[in-house]
């Protein structure tokens, strides 16, 4: 990562190379095989920001972030932005991405949001998501089964929290 110092050049990087991660089954499997026996790595007892979000890697100089998520089955995440970019994708099951459109705002911290329809991933396929207005999504499980995502986030921006939103 030395050598890619733009942020734009940088999610172009993980846009291409993720999906190959997602596919490789002798790196995935041990990190769930981990999660699964209460080994130390990943840590469990220090979530992020979500309920079912664990953090695997973090650049030192905090360039990227590497986070799985957990969806139960018939779930998604609250509906909020983020302050960088991200792609996400997911190694097994399917994966459902709701983005949503900011439509306008009303005063008193309301807005206008419009969803569009709803994106599935297979395993291998990635999604990416846009900072702030322009990246407003959920993420879960469109189905019966549990859904794995596995996401790389950019340099968080100024703002140190996300917002959530409400349908």
């Amino acid at each position: 990562m030395d050598d890619i110092t733009a942020e734009p050049d940088r999610m172009a990087y993980f846009q291409e190379q993720l999906p190959s991660l997602l596919l490789n089954r002798a790196v995935v499997e041990p990190v769930l095989e981990n999660m699964a026996k209460g080994r130390p790595w990943p840590d469990l007892r220090d979530p992020g920001l979500f309920v079912h979000e664990i953090l695997l890697y973090l650049d030192p100089g905090r360039r990227f972030s590497l986070r799985i998520y957990l969806h139960p089955a018939n779930t998604h995440t609250v509906i909020h932005d983020h302050t960088s970019w991200g792609i996400s994708g997911c190694p097994a099951g399917r994966l459902s991405v709701i983005s949503y459109r900011l439509e306008g705002r009303t005063g008193n911290s309301r807005v206008v949001l419009t969803p569009n329809a709803p994106v599935v991933l297979t395993p291998g396929s990635v999604a990416v998501t846009r900072p702030w207005d322009r990246g407003i999504h959920q993420t879960g499980s469109p189905d019966d089964g549990p859904s794995v995502m596995i996401s790389v986030y950019g340099r968080p921006g100024r703002r140190l929290y996300v917002n959530t939103y409400d349908l």
